[in-house]
């Protein structure tokens, strides 16, 4: 056997190993986060890092502005959560008080996740797929894109954690392109959101 070829041997039991390594670490955190509440309610506030640039008459696209979410959850197996998502954006100037308000965009999503224990704070993985509502501007209800979030919580207390996070919006779909022109054709193009939020469970 040649040096190539214990080298490719070595890499493949090197890979396996860490695959069953990782396995070993899902199982033993999960075991260990069942007894942990399972149902989840929370809120987010995000802001964008990349809005497009808009022409005259044109309006942001769901998800392309500053926004407010409401969340509910549910976990499962100990680390997974599953969850829908409802989304609101932010107005700014309004005559009250506070000179903000919040207006519902037409987008909601729902999606399976992740939320791995570190010993005191969890890593946050979240995959979900974003839909228009009647409220959004110039359509109905549709598949509108996918949608990536990455972050780590905090506990407060047991029932109470806070979390930052990145979130990308890509993979938009052909309807969505169709109906909100500024998203354009680029098949590359994705709105990246960095935010704040916190959960209650019960």
């Amino acid at each position: 056997m040649d040096s190539f070829t214990d080298t490719r041997y070595i890499s493949v039991i090197m890979k396996h190993i860490s695959i069953i390594l990782l396995l070993i670490f899902v199982v033993a955190v999960s075991v260990s986060a069942e007894n942990r509440p399972r149902v989840i309610l929370g809120t987010e506030y995000s802001v964008p890092l990349n809005p497009p640039a808009l022409e005259s008459g044109e309006e942001l696209p769901p998800g392309a502005a500053d926004t407010l979410a409401f969340a509910a959850g549910y976990r499962f197996w100990g680390i997974g959560i599953a969850s829908v998502h409802l989304y609101n954006e932010i107005l700014y100037g309004q005559d009250n008080p506070v000179g903000l308000g919040v207006r519902p965009l037409g987008l909601f999503s729902a999606g399976l996740g992740l939320e791995i224990p570190l010993g005191g704070p969890s890593l946050i993985l979240d995959w979900q797929r974003l839909f228009t509502g009647p409220s959004a501007p110039n359509t109905g209800v549709i598949d509108y894109a996918g949608q990536f979030k990455i972050g780590v919580s905090l506990p407060l207390f047991d029932f109470w954690r806070v979390h930052v996070f990145s979130r990308n919006i890509r993979n938009f779909s052909d309807r969505a392109r169709t109906d909100f022109p500024v998203i354009g054709d680029d098949p590359s193009l994705q709105f990246s959101n960095i935010g704040i939020g916190t959960t209650f469970r019960f």
